[in-house]
Formats: C-alpha cells, structure tokens, sequence
C-alpha cells in the first residue's frame, strides 16, 4: 500500500487505449488551452520577436539577387533572360519589403507584403523570360531554400499555408510553362 498523499500509478492494461491518449496529446493544439486573449497577445509577441528575422530574411534575398546580376555582368553564372541591370534594380524594389516588414502592423498587409516579395524572388530568380531556357539547377535551388528557411520564422498557420502555397504555384509554373528536364542532375 502507497503512503498517504501518495497516488500510485496503475497501467491501463489496454495498450490501444495508451497509444490515443498520447497521440490525442500528441496532436492537441497548443493553443487550444489559452483563452482567446490570451492567445491574441501570443500571436502579436511572436510576431513582432520574428518581425526583425522576416526583415533581415528578404534583405538577404536581395541582397542576393544582386551578386547573382554581378556575377552574370562578369560572365561567371548563367543568367535566365533578365538583364543584369534589371535584376539588380528588382533587388533594391524587393528589399524596400524588408522595411516595410518591420514598419506594416496588419497582418493581412504583412502576409500580401511576403507573398508580394516572394513571387517577385520566384520571378527574377528562377523563373526565365524565355520557356526554351531550363534556370540553372544552383538558381531554382537557391530560391527553394528562401521560402523554407522563411518556415521557420512563421507564427501563424495562414503564414506556413501560404508559404508553402508559393512554393506549389511557383513548381506548377516551373512544370507548366518550361520545358520538362530529361533526367538526373536536371531533375
């Protein structure tokens, strides 16, 4: 007999009831045991920690997208039918987004402002003018890590929906409007 004060544990002796007790924890939302205010103020805190982590993200996206132009002025990577120079002066558009994170309070604003600024990266990085020219594998590659490096500051399930939603339009365009890859290194 345990001591007084003291409960003993006793095992279920059914293992499938177990098993959905803990995927039922498993799965549980988090959130669902906040109250609503208390779930607000969460929200507006995450959002506003990884609000400069967003910014310095889509100045790093830019930033990228310039030395991409730099390197195809100097002839040492492909381009995809942009001209450098306008790459270059799409950069400097998209990195106002940047800024315009850490200023913009709506999060229906802040969401239409990233997905603004991801399908314009999608575009001048790995989307080509011309549908006879495959981007470079490094270029697709390098615009496919933005967006899952981005998943990782998203607070929000509309955020990750959306997110993941360019990633699928994006993959639909590649497929739809270029010419399929034959195989290996290109696939």
């Amino acid at each position: 007999m345990a001591a007084p004060g003291i409960r003993s544990k006793t095992r279920d002796p059914r293992p499938h009831t177990r098993l959905a007790g803990m995927l039922k924890i498993i799965f549980r939302d988090p959130m669902s045991l906040l109250t609503p205010a208390q779930r607000g103020q969460l929200l507006a805190n995450q959002l506003e920690a990884s609000r400069p982590a967003y910014s310095v993200l889509l100045l790093m996206g830019s930033a990228l997208l310039v030395l991409l132009a730099g390197l195809e002025v100097m002839g040492w990577v492909p381009g995809i039918g942009y001209p450098p120079a306008l790459t270059a002066l799409g950069a400097l558009g998209l990195s106002s987004f940047s800024v315009a994170t850490l200023r913009v309070q709506n999060n229906g604003v802040l969401a239409a402002t990233l997905l603004v600024y991801g399908g314009g990266l999608a575009s001048l990085m790995s989307l080509p003018l011309d549908p006879d020219t495959i981007p470079p594998e490094f270029r697709t590659a390098l615009f496919d890590l933005f967006p899952v490096a981005a998943l990782a500051l998203t607070v929000r399930r509309t955020a990750v929906l959306m997110i993941v939603g360019l990633l699928a339009i994006v993959a639909v365009l590649r497929i739809a409007v270029y010419p399929n890859p034959e195989s290996g290194l290109a696939v």
